[in-house]
């Protein structure tokens, strides 16, 4: 069933449905229009207690008391970019229509911003009971809150990045290492509940938090659970920290060294080979299979010729080995063969050796090949 806030979202996409106004708008007046389960929408998300038994216009007339005075509380758990939309708000008493949609959508359910069309053009609306309590606070601590909040959270995309998936303990834990304050569970919860909200590139569900591009965290989770043994590969901060950038990817020498040879073999332009790449990263990223990128590529490009396929077949090898894999807590399949062996865990595996990520050995020529086709490696993948 669709939420009220999703009902009112949905009905606010139609321009002609932004109702005018002239002047200022009051948070009474705002919040009059709106239905009971609306006004219990606005409640729910922002915790306020006692107020379940009351009638509507009851509910609006308390609503409009509360709001100003829990912004403070509010702005506690906001990033920097949602931040500045509510200083901005507060000093323009008004958004324009295309400000940052996470943001603007988080105040909008939230009773802070309303849907107005202001001579002809549609803006985003801070009543001026919620702009005037803005003007009145000291914001340094809410500042200071929010540049702190946006490192934490790039941090938390950067261990998802790397790991796929996390519960909240294992956040936590991994976090608090590239900390400067600390941070407690409660804390980190609360955080990572209103990060979801306002558009922060995260999941949360029953299996924990997950990096935005997974397909099925709970598959995820179920892989790392089959290897209680091995730990949590561990990263610099500053890898963290570049690996929380929105759309990161590795690109090792395994990842460019593909890129090269789909723009050699193809003509493509180095933005379109790395588009491929990256999404063949991806997915194997998430655990893919090396005939599941080859059957990938064979769908986008023509591979007429058999030392073209051998190509991919080798890229695509080395690329799997060299990838940090979700299921693997972070590790390639590479580190976890040359930390086996007791080699050092960097350096380059020869295009060709595969590493079956259920027994951690490199498959031979004459093995099943790992993808689970039932054929032997060589006649497979490895042929």
């Amino acid at each position: 069933m669709m939420s009220s806030a999703q009902n009112r979202n949905q009905l606010a996409e139609k321009v002609e449905l932004w109702p005018p106004i002239e002047g200022s708008l009051s948070l009474a007046e705002a919040l009059a229009p709106l239905s009971k389960g609306d006004l219990t929408a606005i409640r729910s998300l922002l915790k306020l207690a006692g107020l379940s038994s009351l009638k509507k216009d009851d509910l609006a007339a308390r609503l409009t008391e509360l709001l100003p005075e829990h912004l403070p509380e509010l702005l506690l758990w906001l990033d920097e970019e949602t931040f500045q939309l509510v200083k901005k708000a507060a000093a323009d008493g008004w958004l324009a229509e295309n400000s940052p949609y996470g943001g603007t959508t988080y105040l909008f359910e939230r009773g802070y911003l309303f849907r107005r069309s202001v001579k002809g053009k549609n803006r985003w609306i801070m009543p001026a009971e919620i702009a005037d309590a803005c003007k009145k606070l000291d914001l340094s601590a809410a500042r200071e809150a929010a540049k702190r909040n946006a490192r934490t959270i790039r941090l938390v995309r950067g261990l998802l990045n790397y790991y796929g998936v996390l519960s909240l303990e294992e956040m936590h834990r991994l976090l608090a290492p590239h900390l400067s304050a600390e941070l407690s569970v409660r804390e980190l919860k609360k955080l990572l509940e209103e990060a979801v909200q306002y558009g922060a590139s995260l999941q949360a569900g029953d299996y924990g938090y997950a990096d935005d591009a997974a397909v099925d965290p709970s598959q995820v989770r179920q892989e790392q659970q089959l290897r209680p043994d091995l730990t949590f590969r561990e990263f610099s901060t500053d890898e963290l920290m570049q690996a929380g950038e929105f759309d990161y990817i590795e690109r090792n020498a395994s990842y460019k060294a593909f890129v090269r040879f789909l723009e050699t073999n193809y003509s493509l332009s180095e933005e379109d080979a790395d588009g491929l790449i990256f999404e063949c990263s991806m997915y194997i990223q998430e655990g893919a299979r090396p005939s599941q990128m080859l059957e990938f590529f064979q769908e986008q490009l023509e591979m007429e010729d058999m030392l073209l396929v051998q190509g991919f077949i080798g890229h695509i090898t080395e690329l799997h080995n060299t990838t940090r894999f979700w299921g693997l807590k972070g590790h390639s399949p590479n580190e976890l063969t040359q930390e086996k062996n007791g080699e050092e865990t960097v350096g380059k595996t020869a295009a060709g050796n595969v590493v079956d990520l259920a027994t951690g050995r490199k498959v031979g020529r004459n093995d099943p090949c790992p993808c689970g086709s039932g054929k032997k490696f060589k006649k497979c993948c490895g042929g």
